[in-house]
């Protein structure tokens, strides 16, 4: 089980707001509190998508996206037993009045979120080819994370720096040789 960094947990109900019992009340609390958070890797859902919203506009009236995916029994699976190890680690180091969540994250917290324009060789069942380039739109080359049909729970961005390097050098040969 892979466990990130931490993050400090918001003060638990009926914390005194203000003054030394505010301050009294941290001193004792966030001594002995911590927090244990374990990302899932999401399966990928064919069904899944982002579409522009037909109806919804923002400031500008411009359309927004609308999501459609949901979590499945997998993912509710994950997080079960994330918590049973979490749980485990805790009282294995003498951690006592623990308090389990097993709480899935709404869409969009974890800030890694990709997809919606798989990468493949089939442009039935993908967006782009493996130069991320659309099967679709000659000159359209997606070099994000929307080409990935799933991600794990590390951060993306230096995969997502890499496939674009390495579709730009595709993108140079192609205009150099006046393929594209």
């Amino acid at each position: 089980m892979h466990l990130p960094p931490g993050r400090a947990a918001p003060a638990p109900p009926g914390t005194p707001r203000w003054g030394t019992e505010h301050k009294d009340f941290m001193r004792r609390y966030y001594r002995r509190h911590i927090v244990v958070v374990g990302p899932t890797q999401e399966i990928p859902i064919w069904d899944a998508r982002v579409q522009l919203d037909p109806k919804v506009r923002d400031y500008w009236g411009i359309p927004v996206l609308r999501f459609d995916m949901a979590f499945g029994e997998n993912e509710r699976k994950m997080i079960k037993d994330m918590a049973d190890c979490g749980e485990e680690m805790l009282k294995a180091v003498g951690a006592v009045d623990i308090e389990r969540k097993e709480e899935m994250a709404a869409p969009g917290l974890a800030i890694h979120e990709v997809g919606t324009a798989r990468m493949g060789d089939d442009p039935k069942t993908s967006a782009v080819n493996r130069w991320q380039q659309s099967h679709d739109v000659r000159n359209l080359f997606l070099m994000d994370g929307s080409v990935y049909p799933s991600s794990a729970c590390q951060n993306p961005t230096l995969t997502i720096m890499a496939l674009a390097s390495r579709a730009c050098d595709y993108l140079v040969e192609q205009h150099r040789t006046g393929s594209l």
